[in-house]
């Protein structure tokens, strides 16, 4: 057969295998359906890619990296299994806090090819605990409707309390996410909506996900959603949410705007083995597409990465539109309990043959106290935290269980310790 043919075969066949997979996200098919709608909004937008730009070009984006994002969950629900857990919802938190802040567990080798083009994006995701009146919160709310499901052309009724869901909080001060029943005769987990389209149609502003692509426990990954159990699809439109586009550019070999992502042909899916296309008709270089990119829709399990491009354009995407996020009085230090508290530490390796490493992922947790704790309340050692890794060396001590106590400003947590000497 022709090779020309063949190409043509494989791009074709591309294209089709991709069709029903571009529906796992729905943020691009809206962004066509408003343009279709209102033409005008195509050269705005244009527009505002340029000055974007101009942001990255001159570097005159935030360059910060301590940025907290208050947010508030939303939950739609009518039957109980809707109506998640506070569980589920820090699971998602969580998530997002290690995938931005490149702390997830299944990031890059260093030897890898692409590694050297990962970056922390220095971005906090925190439940508000304060809310547009300056009232205490958790940061979530629950709205019971009557609706069974919402359909792909009610996705937006979600964010209206006159339609059965329930209208956003100040979205220039929180990131609102609303997660609902979404019909499961649609593949699409989510969707988010672009900045530049905050100060025309604010009340749209924020991200809506099914329950069973929200966070790691609860409903998440049940049904047919079994490759979304991890988290991703909020990380992916948290993304957009910041300007990213997906890799492929939402075209055959389209432009995502991000110099380091390797050009893609279309979407990817499941999760590929490297190198995936290499030299690829669009010019990827040898190392093929980068299908573990959090903007590309490969499983949960197989996103693991921003690139140092897409961080640029994210901060520039807050300096420009969102820089509001900045001065948000959504989240306050001095609303904090224990219960926040242990979210700003991790330890690890747990158990371990000799060497505990104490991380915190926040400035809250430098110069706090650490205490080395034994089984029957004695204490071992203490010293005071003051970088983000704390090494505690324990060789020297006996198998068994041990307490780290973390002290700092009136509150207090503690983590338990297995230590087994191979």
């Amino acid at each position: 057969m022709n090779k020309k043919i063949i190409l043509l075969c494989f791009l074709i066949g591309n294209i089709f295998l991709n069709l029903n997979a571009q529906e796992k996200c729905y943020t691009a098919i809206r962004r066509e359906k408003i343009v279709s709608e209102k033409p005008a909004l195509k050269a705005l937008f244009k527009q505002n890619e340029e000055v974007l730009q101009q942001f990255i070009a001159n570097k005159s984006y935030q360059k910060r990296t301590n940025i907290v994002v208050p947010v508030v969950v939303h939950v739609i629900y009518k039957s109980d299994i809707e109506n998640i857990s506070e569980a589920q919802i820090l699971s998602q938190i969580d998530v997002l806090n290690k995938d931005f802040g490149f702390k997830n567990t299944n990031k890059l080798d260093p030897s890898h090819p692409f590694f050297k083009y990962c970056g922390a994006a220095g971005i906090e995701f925190k439940l508000a605990n304060v809310d547009p009146s300056g009232n205490p919160t958790n940061g979530i709310t629950r709205t019971k409707t009557s609706k069974d499901f919402w359909k792909e052309e009610e996705f937006e009724d979600v964010k209206f309390t006159s339609s059965g869901g329930i209208n956003s909080w100040d979205p220039t001060s929180y990131l609102n996410i609303w997660v609902a029943n979404l019909d499961e005769s649609s593949d699409v987990l989510g969707f988010a909506i672009f900045p530049d389209e905050l100060s025309k149609y604010p009340e749209y502003d924020g991200l809506v996900i099914r329950h069973q692509a929200f966070g790691t426990n609860g409903t998440a990954g049940t049904n047919s959603f079994g490759l979304a159990n991890l988290g991703r699809t909020v990380t992916h439109e948290i993304g957009h949410w910041f300007n990213l586009y997906h890799i492929w550019g939402d075209t055959l070999c389209g432009d995502d705007m991000v110099a380091d992502t390797e050009p893609a042909d279309s979407a990817n899916s499941d999760c590929p083995t490297f190198p995936l296309h290499p030299k690829n008709s669009c010019g990827s270089s040898e190392n093929g597409e980068m299908f573990m990119n959090y903007m590309d829709y490969t499983s949960d399990a197989c996103m693991n990465m921003f690139t140092i491009g897409q961080i640029e354009r994210m901060k520039a995407a807050l300096t420009a539109y969102r820089s509001k996020l900045l001065t948000s009085k959504g989240y306050s230090t001095a609303n904090l309990t224990n219960k926040d508290f242990i979210q700003y530490f991790d330890v690890y390796p747990n158990p371990s043959s000799g060497t505990f490493t104490l991380q915190t992922n926040n400035e809250i947790g430098l110069n706090a106290t650490i205490s080395l704790i034994d089984v029957i309340g004695n204490t071992i050692k203490t010293v005071t935290m003051t970088s983000e890794n704390l090494q505690l060396n324990c060789e020297e001590l006996p198998n068994g269980i041990y307490f780290i106590a973390i002290q700092k400003d009136g509150f207090r947590t503690s983590f338990k310790l297995s230590l087994n000497h191979e």
